[in-house]
């Protein structure tokens, strides 16, 4: 809606010649994906330019979110994933939430065994945020056993959670 609202152009880039399976939540990683495009919206002016480009190699997927927005200084790009990190803001660019949401990714991410790298030009020249993940080359028979017998012993391994409280 926010892309819709802003009358940006939404560009898609989608290898289709080769699967692109990933393991893992499908929730978290689309909320991933929300994260950075919700981002490149806020801080594109109207009828800007985001592009999304998925491709991969044969061991690793990546989700690029490019826009033409307002871009990060130099400064601001290796903090842009410490929590509470934001760039100064203008009465005109108080579009900003409370800098979670790129830490968040980055936590995603790496709990689904990927990283995810920020770059920009400078400002005035957009920025692009790259997911990387670990491909999966086919679905194995022990994982779809393991989802049709929620008890089975293979679904029995330790689990991380990772809980947010933005109130």
């Amino acid at each position: 809606p926010l892309i819709e609202a802003q009358k940006h152009t939404l560009i898609l880039h989608l290898a289709p010649d080769r699967d692109t399976l990933l393991l893992g939540d499908p929730v978290r990683l689309t909320q991933v994906v929300e994260n950075l495009l919700t981002n490149a919206a806020k801080y594109t002016d109207p009828g800007g330019e985001i592009t999304v480009t998925l491709d991969s190699d044969d061991e690793t997927v990546r989700i690029a979110v490019k826009d033409n927005g307002i871009g990060m200084s130099k400064d601001l790009i290796p903090h842009v994933f410490e929590v509470f990190t934001q760039a100064p803001r203008t009465l005109d660019r108080s579009k900003g939430g409370l800098g979670l949401g790129l830490p968040l990714v980055q936590r995603i991410v790496e709990l689904h065994g990927g990283h995810v790298t920020a770059s920009s030009a400078g400002l005035g020249t957009g920025s692009e945020f790259v997911v990387t993940l670990p491909r999966v080359h086919e679905r194995r028979a022990s994982d779809r056993r393991n989802r049709e017998e929620p008890g089975s012993r293979g679904s029995e391994r330790p689990r991380r959670i990772l809980i947010v409280d933005d109130e």
